[in-house]
């Protein structure tokens, strides 16, 4: 399909959409976490992959470390400064200070994002394994390029 012309630059040649499986990685030690929610979806149209996932821990387990979510469903960009958008609309049962949000970056080259929280008094930290609760949920969406 071509939209706005005939050129090479203009062809839709490439649309998929599905499901995948986010997951929580432990920077220091993985963990044998369990979970109650562990839902992913995508769409990816030319280059440009949107998605969006819910995750509920159900047993905390071992995990250790900053909190990092993998398993998006393709790896981003590798270019200086392409990160993707990640917002997270709804977080629940976290071990967070009152006042804080809870954000997400995307890495560079990766199928991974960092998990972090947010105050006006203490600027920017990663979320921890000392965060997280057996009952912690995030919910996510965003976009980036591939």
């Amino acid at each position: 399909v071509y939209l706005g012309g005939t050129g090479a630059a203009n062809k839709l040649d490439d649309y998929e959409e599905g499901t995948f499986t986010p997951t929580y990685i432990g920077s220091t030690t993985s963990g044998n976490h369990t979970y109650t929610t562990q839902a992913g979806f995508y769409e990816k149209i030319g280059s440009l992959v949107n998605f969006r996932f819910r995750l509920t821990i159900n047993t905390k387990g071992t995990i250790a470390g900053n909190i990092i979510v993998g398993g998006l469903p393709f790896t981003t960009s590798s270019t200086s400064s392409s990160y993707g958008n990640a917002f997270v609309s709804n977080a629940g049962n976290l071990a967070i200070t009152a006042g804080t949000n809870v954000t997400a970056i995307l890495d560079l080259g990766a199928d991974t994002m960092n998990l972090k929280v947010w105050s006006v008094a203490e600027g920017t930290a990663s979320i921890t394994d000392a965060n997280l609760t057996n009952t912690s949920q995030i919910f996510v969406t965003g976009n980036y390029s591939v």
